[in-house]
């Protein structure tokens, strides 16, 4: 079985205690309130977000909104991992983040007492399966994962969970970034062609 183990603390941030008077406890109308993804590319989207919020925090350039969310990163046990496609790096989030429709730091902290971790995991759980400590990928995306950590000077929660991309559905992401990149490849070439493959195409239908 492969170790758990703990980031060392960061000596170029000091963590600093954010203040739960910020989570808004107001009432919100059903409208406001936060509705659940419906798609893998809405759970994409908020992982690239996340990302994005959590390199803001670590060049000192978040708001208070990302300041609270990444401060409270250790409270987050279920992590979900995803390979951008662009930079080939994984990227990681923590699912009441991601399991919300169109997230953001700010929308995390306003609509917090509105969220709800087991409804989120389980609708990740459509596209997402937990990663088991004996496979083989586990040793590689739990270093990747402590580095997270380790940047922002965050001590990883022992009972954390890494989600990963079902199968399936890492087929078909590569399978749409295949079509992308032969769309790209057809718009480059020249009118003859294109007629050319346009036919060979009709003939095959």
């Amino acid at each position: 079985m492969a170790l758990r183990t703990k980031p060392k603390r960061s000596t170029k941030r000091t963590n600093t205690k954010v203040s739960e008077s910020m989570v808004n406890y107001e009432i919100l109308l059903p409208n406001d309130r936060p509705k659940l993804v419906t798609s893998l590319d809405e759970v994409i989207e908020n992982i690239k977000n996340f990302s994005l919020e959590l390199e803001s925090y670590e060049e000192g350039g978040g708001d208070r909104y990302v300041d609270y969310v990444m401060e409270n990163m250790s409270h987050y046990r279920a992590w979900y991992a995803y390979k951008d496609e662009k930079t080939a790096t994984y990227l990681f989030a923590p699912s009441k983040y991601i399991g919300y429709q169109d997230m953001t730091a700010s929308k995390y902290v306003e609509t917090y007492s509105y969220m709800d971790g087991r409804k989120t995991e389980k609708v990740l759980s459509e596209w997402f399966e937990m990663l088991d400590e004996s496979e083989e990928d586990f040793d590689s995306l739990n270093r990747k994962l402590l580095a997270v950590f380790s940047a922002t000077g965050k001590t990883i929660n022992a009972l954390f969970r890494i989600n990963v991309l079902k199968r399936e559905e890492d087929n078909e992401l590569l399978e749409k970034d295949l079509v992308d990149l032969i769309y790209k490849v057809f718009l480059g070439l020249s009118d003859e062609s294109k007629a050319l493959i346009k036919q060979k195409i009709s003939n095959k239908i």
